[in-house]
C-alpha cells in the first residue's frame, strides 16, 4: 500500500469538503441577509397597512368603511338640551287678518305615504 497516495487522496477529499462547506456557509450568510431584508420590508408594509386618519396625516375620507371612528365626548355644561327656560325664541309674527289680502289653502298633489 502506498501511504503517500492515500494521504494525498484524503487531503484532496478534505480540501473538496472544505470548499463545499465554505460555499454552504457563504450561501447561508447570503440567505440570512435576505431574510433580514425581507423581514424589514414586511414590517414596513404592515406599518403602511395599519395607517388611517387617526395615526397619520391622511384625511378621514380615505379611511376604509370598516374603520371605527373615535367620537370625542363633550363635557357636560350643566344645562339641558334644547331651548332654555326664559329664552324668548325667534319666530315670525303673524299679521292680523285685516292686513291680509287673501287666504289660500295649499295641499300637496299627492299623499306622501299612500301616493293618492
Amino acid at each position: 500500500m502506498d501511504v503517500g497516495g492515500e494521504l494525498e487522496e484524503l487531503r484532496a477529499a478534505l480540501a473538496a469538503r472544505d470548499a463545499l462547506l465554505a460555499a454552504r456557509d457563504a450561501e447561508i450568510e447570503e440567505l440570512r441577509k435576505q431574510v433580514a431584508k425581507l423581514t424589514e420590508t414586511v414590517r414596513e408594509l404592515q406599518e403602511l397597512l395599519g395607517r388611517n386618519s387617526s395615526n397619520s396625516n391622511k384625511p378621514p375620507s380615505s379611511d376604509p368603511p370598516s374603520a371605527k371612528r373615535l367620537k370625542k365626548k363633550k363635557k357636560p355644561k350643566g344645562r339641558s338640551r334644547g331651548g332654555q327656560k326664559g329664552h324668548r325664541g325667534s319666530h315670525r309674527e303673524l299679521l292680523p287678518p285685516e292686513q291680509v289680502d287673501r287666504f289660500e289653502d295649499l295641499y300637496p298633489p299627492e299623499c306622501a305615504s299612500c301616493w293618492k
